[in-house]
């Protein structure tokens, strides 16, 4: 009983998809009438041949690119040395918060983000004879070791005990502030100021709880700048305690004469010297 109907040379379809298989199988294995192998339709010989032009083919293609490479590299700077092209993004500092929302139900997770945020700085406060310093002078030197840190500075945003809350267990949370490194950059205070002060207020300027600020130097401390590159290099932070259950938009911005704020406090718009935090308590 045939599989299929007749084809136009008299065979099955069955027995022309075998003759097509068999083929095939010649294509990629056989042997000829002098016993020589040919493997897809090549000996030895052929393939070697082939083999050889592709090894020194990929390997030129190889040696180019990696010529290239090696031009491309020496126009690249030294880490120490800072980056060259700086159009797009010298004089913008960014003024990034931890949290960057503070939500009811959502204690341990903040708590548990500040902890990682301030896990460096009690390393190099621990360690500041090693890896940094604490700086007296107006600016840092170039190769001199980063400044450390004092976390005491925080007031009651600090404390060396490891149950530390920082406030969301009273519902009077610290919020952290740092800006982004920006190599080379010197702030310049405003006057009478050697540090680069921090403004906070509410978007309804008629709501209440914003606590005085715990040191008295409330902003970023000019004397840990410039920023040289330096993988241990870490920036001055600052804290505020809110002290409201009420939801509201919390408004910040870094001010110096040589810091240039954005008209949006969005960060997911660009926003530069300038922060947006979403309280819902």
């Amino acid at each position: 009983m045939a599989y299929a109907k007749q084809g136009t040379e008299g065979k099955t379809r069955l027995e022309r998809m075998q003759d097509t298989l068999r083929d095939f199988g010649k294509f990629l294995y056989s042997r000829n009438e002098d016993n020589e192998v040919t493997i897809m339709g090549r000996n030895g010989a052929s393939w070697a041949k082939l083999a050889v032009f592709f090894l020194i083919f990929y390997g030129c293609l190889a040696g180019f690119f990696a010529a290239m490479l090696s031009v491309f590299m020496t126009t690249v700077p030294e880490k120490a040395d800072g980056p060259k092209f700086t159009k797009f993004i010298a004089g913008k500092q960014g003024l990034i918060p931890t949290p960057l929302e503070v939500k009811s139900g959502q204690k341990d997770d903040h708590v548990e983000a500040i902890n990682k945020f301030l896990e460096p700085y009690k390393s190099a406060m621990n360690n500041s004879d090693s890896y940094n310093q604490n700086c007296t002078e107006e600016t840092r030197s170039k190769r001199s070791k980063p400044c450390a840190m004092d976390l005491t500075t925080l007031g009651e945003c600090y404390s060396n005990d490891k149950d530390f809350q920082y406030g969301y267990d009273e519902e009077k949370p610290c919020i952290f502030f740092k800006m982004n490194r920006v190599y080379g950059w010197v702030p310049e205070p405003e006057e009478g100021l050697d540090y680069v002060k921090l403004a906070c207020k509410f978007e309804d300027e008629s709501q209440k709880g914003l606590l005085p600020f715990p040191s008295d130097k409330p902003g970023f401390l000019a004397n840990f700048y410039p920023f040289f590159a330096e993988d241990d290099w870490l920036g001055p932070i600052a804290a505020l305690k809110i002290n409201t259950t009420a939801k509201g938009v919390l408004l910040c911005e870094a001010r110096a004469q040589n810091i240039k704020k954005s008209d949006t406090y969005r960060l997911n718009r660009g926003a530069t010297g300038r922060v947006r935090i979403e309280l819902d308590l």
